[in-house]
């Protein structure tokens, strides 16, 4: 019956119970709701007090208990997923770039750059660790995404990766947390 105009009985408080077509002529103070998003909805108040609506309904709610409402509009759709580069695919490019900064000679050394970007050199050097990843392991990862704030994989686990030395044993660890196996670390 979907995109059929079927009807629908609301009692004096305007509970909407499906009727399945229980149409009433309308009279003069019949109301006509027209809206190019939508099919035109007539409703009709009849002598018992009901009222007679003809058109296309939307049923709205009614999850965990709650009342089921009914209108002539569809549901707002949801927002799109919100979508962010994920934290590691962040800490892999600034590694990348702390490392080019120091090759360049922009700083003197890997506790100069710390220094410079408020951080302890222990971290900077746990970041620069990321650079040790095999080649295909950091494209995957600098495409990661974080959708809607879940992140898919835990900067723990990568640097876990990162200290195995073969990169095919880093495929595999990284084939693994991709499938969810070590995703805390």
């Amino acid at each position: 019956m979907k995109g059929e105009n079927t009807g629908a009985v609301a009692d004096a408080e305007g509970q909407a119970n499906a009727t399945g077509g229980g149409e009433a002529e309308a009279p003069a103070d019949a109301v006509a709701d027209t809206d190019a998003s939508h099919i035109e909805t007539t409703s009709v108040r009849t002598e018992n007090g009901a009222i007679v609506v003809t058109g296309r309904l939307f049923r709205h709610g009614g999850g965990n208990g709650r009342p089921r409402r009914f209108s002539g509009k569809p549901a707002p759709s949801a927002p799109p997923p919100a979508r962010r580069p994920a934290r590691v695919a962040q800490m892999l490019a600034f590694a990348h770039r702390v490392d080019g900064e120091v090759e360049r000679g922009e700083f003197e050394s890997r506790s100069a750059a710390a220094r410079h970007y408020g951080m302890t050199t222990g971290r900077i050097t746990q970041l620069l660790s990321l650079l040790w990843l095999a080649p295909d392991v950091q494209e995957d990862v600098l495409f990661l995404e974080a959708i809607d704030g879940r992140e898919p994989v835990s900067g723990q686990a990568l640097e876990k990766i990162a200290r195995i030395a073969d990169w095919g044993e880093q495929r595999r660890g990284w084939g693994e947390v991709r499938r969810g196996r070590m995703a805390g670390g």
